[in-house]
């Protein structure tokens, strides 16, 4: 089976894909990889990525990570942990799809084929804004590619903007994102210094959230008794 499709065992073998037709399936040696720091999990569950690392110690990578050819190196699309555990557990050839696609097609490929990157909003977050940065784009055309609407990448992008510490404890309590939808409105107003001061040591979302309600009444009473004076 190994002898049907490229092997890409060291740096030197990537000459090899300069003249292929992509996509193209290859054996390629986790360590000629290389992952960009931009596009790589940060938030990562725990559970699941020991889950995973014993899912290829019993039977390999069953999913092809998929590989970008760029600018003469070999870019992870989707697939990076199933590498990084393929290379700890020894494996030294991952059966693997290759394409060749511009930078920001890579962007959003990497979001449209990472099924761990959309359900989580920080690291999701994180490649929206890298394209809102890095790209031409409106925010309605960011929505239009990724099926998604304007509010859904205001959101991303207000989620990105937060400090590393509100980011940190959202991670903590598993955000998932109508409670960063929920959360982020209440926000308003405040700095990021005020927010981590006020939240930062509750321990689940109901003492977070009680806080901000809490919050929310108070400031509406304000608000209230100053039209009334």
């Amino acid at each position: 089976m190994g002898e049907s499709f490229l092997a890409i065992k060291s740096k030197e073998d990537l000459k090899k894909l300069e003249d292929s037709s992509f996509p193209v399936f290859a054996w390629v040696n986790p360590r000629v990889v290389t992952v960009t720091p931009d596009f790589q999990r940060v938030y990562l569950n725990q559970e699941e990525f020991k889950e995973l690392g014993e899912s290829v110690g019993r039977a390999g990578v069953q999913q092809p990570p998929t590989l970008n050819f760029l600018k003469g190196e070999l870019v992870v699309v989707d697939g990076t942990q199933r590498l990084k555990h393929a290379e700890a557990k020894g494996i030294s050839q991952v059966l693997c799809k290759i394409i060749k696609v511009d930078v920001l097609t890579h962007a959003f490929l990497s979001i449209e084929l990472n099924k761990h990157v959309k359900e989580n909003p920080l690291d999701l977050a994180r490649r929206v804004a890298w394209i809102k940065r890095h790209g031409k784009f409106t925010i309605e055309e960011i929505g239009r590619r990724l099926g998604k609407s304007k509010g859904w990448v205001s959101t991303m992008l207000q989620i990105d903007e937060l400090s590393d510490g509100l980011k940190k404890l959202f991670s903590m309590l598993n955000f998932s994102l109508r409670d960063y939808q929920t959360a982020l409105p209440m926000l308003k107003g405040m700095s990021y210094e005020e927010a981590e001061k006020l939240l930062g040591s509750c321990k689940t979302k109901q003492e977070l959230f009680s806080i901000l309600n809490n919050l929310k009444g108070q400031t509406e009473l304000k608000m209230g008794e100053a039209t009334t004076t």
